[in-house]
């Protein structure tokens, strides 16, 4: 029985010596990440913090080249970094702090991480913050000039149908108006064709007066 009880122990402590436990990402209570306000507009700036206090157990991680998911959908305005060491009842403590001030690039809801440090010793061990959702909505004046922008965008939409009917009458008052030197140069035509006519007609009326005058006093 005590060999079986030994041979599980070794069992045990060479599963806990070898399993690859180091592999998994840990929530970490000492990496925080969060911001000053969780809803805002376009107008608003956000104030990223990401805190991690570092101990002797996470000597191998830095804060260093962090990635955040999501800050695409920001503007970085301004950033800093601080290092603080504190020694508290013999237990040294490194906090490292890094802070970033984002204005949104849209509305629209956002998630920000959650980041990941990884183990400098070559452990694969993962140390993850949490993550944090910002809900951005349009500003004041952002709704206040789509507002007054509205009315203007109705008119602009109803403007062409008014221009083509304008120009349509244009067309029409136009062809009215073309039509009227025509009819004139008719109306003149024709008179001038009446008038030589009748000039004609008086003319063969005169000729043959004379030609019937000049037979009958020969007669």
């Amino acid at each position: 029985m005590k060999k079986i009880y030994f041979i599980y122990i070794l069992l045990l402590c060479f599963i806990g010596f070898f399993y690859p436990h180091n592999v998994f990402a840990d929530i970490s209570s000492n990496l925080h990440l969060f911001v000053d306000k969780i809803a805002g507009t376009t107008d608003d700036n956000f104030s990223l913090n990401i805190t991690f206090k570092k101990t002797a157990a996470e000597n191998y991680f830095f804060l260093n080249n962090i990635v955040i998911p999501g800050i695409e959908n920001f503007r970085i305005i301004g950033n800093f970094s601080n290092n603080n060491i504190q020694i508290i009842n013999g237990v040294t403590e490194e906090i490292s702090e890094k802070n970033f001030l984002l204005q949104p690039l849209k509305e629209g809801t956002f998630t920000l991480g959650p980041i990941k440090i990884n183990s400098s010793s070559g452990s694969g061990k993962v140390l993850e913050s949490e993550s944090v959702t910002i809900k951005v909505e349009k500003s004041l004046n952002q709704k206040t000039k789509e507002a007054l922008l509205a009315p203007l965008e109705e008119k602009n939409q109803k403007t062409p149908d008014e221009s083509n009917q304008k120009s349509l009458q244009n067309n029409t008052s136009s062809k009215e108006n073309t039509s009227l030197p025509s009819e004139k140069i008719k109306t003149i035509s024709f008179t001038n064709w009446y008038f030589w006519s009748q000039i004609f007609a008086g003319f063969l009326i005169f000729i043959g007066g004379v030609f019937i005058g000049k037979v009958l006093f020969k007669k």
